[in-house]
């Protein structure tokens, strides 16, 4: 079982986090697989129809305490053929498209797993009620088990960050 640092240790030291993702797949050398996912550079049009749009706030690390976010991505679920995917995007960025999903407790799930020199699985959780707020979890250990449509559901055992979305209003 791998040792946790710190938040700010791992913000700095492995361009991780959230917000960081990005710069972990293309600013600190190697690039790292992602299950669940792919990568979308910033140019590439995603053409699926818009279902709802989140923005992320409200950051905690493992122990609580708040955590400040460099960049603040922008989340959306789409659809494709009557399927979910979720799109993680920030201006300029290379982009998260999260294709793995389920439902759980009246929410749609979305979850990732980034694998490099330090694998981090990100869940998203989008609840079906458009005023409700949801949550982004980044864990560093899980147990992973196999669904039924060829996808995987993740169970997380520790938590790096936690981070609320809210509804992102239009014009914003």
């Amino acid at each position: 079982m791998a040792k946790l640092r710190s938040v700010p240790r791992l913000f700095n030291s492995l361009c991780v986090g959230a917000a960081a993702l990005h710069s972990a797949i293309i600013g600190c050398g190697g690039g790292p697989s992602i299950e669940g996912g792919n990568i979308v550079g910033p140019d590439q049009i995603v053409s699926s129809p818009l279902a709802r749009r989140w923005q992320v706030d409200g950051c905690a690390d493992g122990k609580g305490a708040p955590a400040l976010r460099p960049h603040t991505p922008e989340i959306s679920v789409l659809w494709e053929q009557r399927k979910p995917m979720l799109l993680e995007a920030r201006p300029g960025h290379a982009r998260l498209l999260v294709t793995n999903w389920f439902r759980a407790d009246k929410s749609l799930v979305f979850q990732a797993i980034v694998r490099g020199d330090n694998p981090w699985l990100y869940e998203f959780r989008v609840p079906d009620s458009p005023d409700a707020v949801g949550r982004l979890t980044v864990a560093r250990e899980w147990e992973k088990s196999s669904l039924q449509h060829g996808g995987f559901r993740a169970q997380y055992r520790s938590v790096v960050l936690t981070c609320r979305l809210e509804k992102k209003l239009e014009g914003n």
